[in-house]
């Protein structure tokens, strides 16, 4: 630029600033437009030197009367061509800086329609691709500037809604925008690639920064939602463009990798879109290697598709193979780790287990002979770990990967087998083994619709299991019959059937059922004969509930019976049987038998099962006092207010005589006319039949946890101590009307106190079971243990585990605990003032 020229330059740009004759400034207006329409080198200097000045002038009188006269055509070829033909990165910063600095007003509304105009016109694109080609006077020059720029970009929609607030454009909402910005992003690509072709030397460092920030920032969804299907076709075809990709990604800062890579694995429609994206930069790039091979497999829990992407990929080259053994044993140390086992929660060791049977399914026959002993010895460990667990679907967990195992590295050697559920969640594990079917070329290329398939929940919905296709037995060889060659042959086809029509099976001789209890005793210790056994126990609880009286007599000696009776497996339901026998014999003589039982669960010589029948048979009999039966409320009611309860007066019983006042009554209420419903019925106190021994049930069982010699409650016997907190509970519920319920409650508190940091995670749902029903039935006990401060601990207790439990329906538990705690507390002190 000449010396003449740049004194136009200052003149124009001092007269456009004064405004004060519209003719003068507009004249200044098109003469600074001008150079931006000259040579290439007149344009450069006057870029460099002048632009970022002349916007921020232009911008400070877009309110200015002249500018306000011209027309619609001169303001476009003015105002919209200084902005959309300057250096993109000088005119964004300018355009941003006035939006900040103005309020609500005219001149606010311009900038924004500018702004607008700015991102429809695609000056986005051609900014991120100055920043590759290194344009002469581009601010991207400028690590410092650049860095402010950057964040300009992935800040607009937030800037654009502190400023406008409700007036808020539809340009710039968050997904609107950032879709917006991946098409620009993608449009950069397209040139870059263009120059690269024509032999140009260009850098994507600015475009990884921004894609790097923008997922950082939360819209990796997004983002990748649209450059997925577009990039995918592109590379899959043409190395030019995985090259592309594979610096794209490769410039990604280390602090934003995290982000990018979550969203690349989650969106990707396939493992070999991965490959063709990264290469092998897993191999060069540590962090990379750490998300990829330990973190997004350990650390995270999310859907099969990223596992299936990130281990397909480390599985797709020969280099990476090594990548995919390491991170199968460190999914197996993981995974065979009993503390793990305890603490995780079910979701994250699911999404474990998902991706070794994954990498099982991986393996090729040169994996499986070398690591075969490495692989078995870290099953081993695990799954005795699963098989303690007192949770099923973690048993099952570990059942299916060591079943998977075996048949995996010794297809034709010795194999595990387990007993099971199976379930959509067990066909859907055993899947995985299978490697993902490869697509055919149309879904191949229908890129949009994989990628809104992927982003919605697949978990045990689109993987798919071939052996499922042959597991109907084709049965047509049962209904075919043997051609007869020659008819002469005997056959039994002309032989008339006999008819049976008149025989019943009421006919055959059946075993005499016991009519007396001791009758009944006497043929449940007959086990040298089957059937006499089972009909005394199928008779057992209707002979013990229909003769209480004798009942009484033998009440302990019948339950000691039915608790010493051995499983036979020729009597159907004989568990049910047996409980409900029990149950009927507790509950009628329920301070003799409820005695005997705590006492004997922690006697000696008893396994664990009959501990846990014995634990099964006191709630069981708690609940069953503690309800409140129709006869009993028929009785406490008179008999008018009866029918007013049931709906009206009953119909008399033409089989029963019916007293004359009956009739007189009824004729009377048939010929009255109410014009109002009758009044409902206050509550009628029942007695609970619980309440009177519910000392007998709770406080022998709750004394001597403590004090065993012949199994460890509080040690390696934690599924029996899960059971007990269980029972404790139901019996504190059963008991909540009870007098004595308030001092079972602050001993039920007392107890689980000294256990709430058990790391069985069983036990603590016990824990948690027991205190919502303590505080249910007591809320007193509650209310004075404020008072005494202890309910802030307890509270903090239930706030720690809503936050740091691994166990899902813990945390569930803890939050309902901890609204009915506060509940009765409110309730409680209200009720004291």
């Amino acid at each position: 630029m000449e010396a003449g020229d740049a004194l136009d330059v200052r003149q124009a740009l001092a007269t456009l600033a004064a405004a004060g004759d519209g003719g003068e400034a507009r004249s200044s207006l098109e003469l600074l437009t001008s150079f931006l329409h000259t040579s290439s080198s007149r344009r450069g200097q006057f870029e460099e030197l002048y632009y970022a000045r002349f916007v921020e002038v232009l911008l400070g009188q877009l309110s200015a009367d002249w500018l306000s006269a011209l027309r619609f055509e001169q303001q476009r070829s003015l105002v919209d061509a200084a902005l959309l033909s300057g250096p993109p990165d000088q005119a964004l910063l300018a355009l941003l800086a006035a939006l900040a600095g103005l309020e609500a007003s005219s001149r606010l509304d311009k900038c924004v329609s500018l702004l607008e105009t700015f991102l429809r016109q695609g000056r986005l694109a051609e900014l991120m691709f100055r920043s590759c080609v290194e344009q002469p006077g581009s601010l991207c020059e400028s690590s410092v500037t650049q860095e402010t720029l950057l964040g300009k970009m992935v800040a607009l929609p937030d800037l654009a809604a502190n400023k406008l607030k409700l007036s808020n454009r539809e340009m710039f909402r968050p997904v609107r925008y950032f879709e917006l910005l991946a098409t620009e992003t993608f449009a950069a690509l397209e040139r870059v690639c263009a120059a690269l072709r024509d032999g140009r030397d260009c850098s994507v460092k600015f475009i990884s920064a921004v894609l790097g920030k923008a997922c950082t920032q939360g819209h990796a969804e997004t983002v990748w939602g649209s450059l997925m299907p577009r990039l995918t076709p592109l590379v899959e075809m043409d190395f030019l463009w995985r090259r592309i990709g594979y610096r794209l990604l490769e410039n990604v800062p280390d602090r934003w990798s995290e982000s990018v890579m979550l969203g690349l694995v989650r969106l990707a429609p396939r493992h070999t879109v991965l490959s063709w994206l990264l290469g092998d930069l897993v191999l060069k790039n540590p962090k990379l290697r750490y998300l990829l091979t330990q973190k997004m497999l350990l650390l995270r829990y999310d859907k099969t598709h990223i596992l299936r992407n990130i281990l397909g990929y480390l599985a797709d080259a020969a280099s990476r193979r090594t990548l995919l053994i390491e991170a199968l044993k460190t999914l197996l140390d993981t995974w065979s780790n009993a503390s793990s086992v305890k603490h995780t929660s079910y979701e994250q060791h699911a999404y474990i287990t998902q991706a070794i049977l994954i990498c099982l399914g991986l393996l090729n026959e040169q994996d499986k002979k070398k690591h075969k002993h490495t692989l078995l010895s870290l099953m081993m460990g695990g799954v005795k770990c699963h098989l303690e667990s007192n949770i099923v679907s973690v048993r099952r967990l570990g059942m299916i990967t060591a079943e998977s195992i075996t048949s995996v590295l010794e297809p034709a050697g010795h194999q595990l087998k387990f007993e099971y559920e199976e379930d959509e969640e067990t066909v859907h594990l055993k899947s995985l083994l299978n490697p993902e079917p490869e697509q055919n070329e149309a879904q191949m290329h229908s890129h949009a619709a994989i990628v809104e398939k992927i982003s919605q929940d697949q978990y045990g919905k689109d993987q798919h299991n071939p052996e499922m296709k042959g597991s109907k037995e084709d049965k047509s060889w049962t209904e075919k019959k043997p051609a007869v060659e020659d008819e002469d042959l005997d056959s039994d086809d002309d032989l008339v059937p006999y008819d049976m029509s008149d025989d019943d099976d009421d006919d055959m001789p059946k075993l005499k059922k016991p009519h007396y209890i001791r009758d009944c005793m006497e043929g449940l210790l007959a086990s040298e004969k089957p059937d006499k056994l089972e009909a005394a126990l199928m008779a057992a609880e209707s002979l013990i509930r229909s003769d209480a009286t004798s009942t009484k007599e033998v009440s302990v000696e019948l339950v000691k019976i039915l608790l010493h009776m051995e499983e036979l497996g020729s009597i159907m339901n004989f568990q049910s049987l047996r409980q409900r026998a029990m149950v009927a014999a507790t509950a009628t003589d329920p301070a003799r038998v409820a005695s005997y039982l705590t006492a004997e669960f922690y006697g000696p010589n008893y396994n664990l099962r009959q501990r846990m029948d014995m634990l099964d048979t006191l709630a069981l009999t708690a609940q069953e006092l503690s309800q409140v039966t129709l006869a009993a409320v028929k009785a406490a009611r008179p008999a008018h207010v009866s029918e007013i309860a049931e709906g009206g007066p009953t119909l008399p019983d033409p089989s029963l005589p019916t007293h004359w006042t009956e009739i007189v009554r009824r004729r009377i209420d048939s010929k009255t006319k109410r014009f109002a419903s009758p009044r409902a019925p206050e509550p009628t106190a029942v007695p609970n039949n619980f309440a009177a021994v519910a000392g007998n049930f709770f406080f022998p069982l709750i004394s001597n946890y403590d004090k065993l010699d012949t199994f460890d409650l509080l040690g390696e016997d934690h599924m029996v101590l899960a059971r007990l907190l269980h029972t404790l509970g139901a019996i504190m519920h059963a008991a909540s009307c009870a007098p004595l319920a308030p001092r079972m409650a602050k001993t039920l508190l007392d107890f689980l106190w000294a256990l709430r940091y058990h790391s069985d995670p069983l036990v603590r749902r016990g824990l948690l079971f027991c205190l919502a029903m303590a505080t249910a039935a007591a809320p007193s006990v509650c209310a004075e243990a404020e008072l005494l401060g202890e309910a802030t601990e307890t509270r903090a207790w239930l706030e720690d585990m809503m936050e740091s439990e691994p166990d899902r329906e813990c945390q569930q538990l803890a939050l309902q605990c901890l609204l009915i705690v506060d509940g009765a507390l409110k309730k409680e002190l209200a009720v004291k003032q």
